[in-house]
C-alpha cells in the first residue's frame, strides 16, 4: 500500500470516528492538543501524522489505534443519491424492498 493510500485511509477513519461520535474538529484538537488546521490535513490525507499523534487520536476517539488502519466501505448518500434516482435498476430493487418491508 503507498503511502498516500495510508495517509487517506487513516484520514477517512479519523473523519468517520470523529462524526460517529459526534465531535468538532475544534473539540477532538483541543483533547488532543492539536491545532485543527493539521486536524484538517489529516482527515483530507495530505498530512503525515507521526504514531504519538495517531495514538492521541484514538485515545480522544475511544478507540485502539488499530482501528484507524482499516478499512470500511460507506457511502454518502446524500451526494450519491442523485446518480442513483433515475437509475431502473435501482428503483426495481427499492421498489421491491420497500413493498417487503411494509409487510
Amino acid at each position: 500500500m503507498k503511502s498516500m493510500d495510508i495517509r487517506n485511509l487513516v484520514g477517512r477513519q479519523v473523519r468517520r470516528l470523529r462524526i460517529g461520535a459526534g465531535r468538532s474538529q475544534q473539540a477532538l484538537c483541543t483533547q488532543c492538543g492539536i491545532y485543527r488546521t493539521y486536524l484538517s490535513r489529516i482527515e483530507s490525507g495530505t498530512a503525515n501524522p507521526t504514531i504519538a499523534v495517531m495514538a492521541a487520536l484514538a485515545a480522544a476517539l475511544g478507540v485502539d489505534i488499530a482501528e484507524l488502519f482499516k478499512e470500511r466501505f460507506f457511502i454518502n448518500f446524500t451526494g450519491i443519491f442523485p446518480l442513483l434516482r433515475d437509475n431502473p435498476v435501482i428503483q426495481y430493487f427499492w421498489f421491491e424492498h420497500e413493498r417487503y418491508r411494509a409487510v
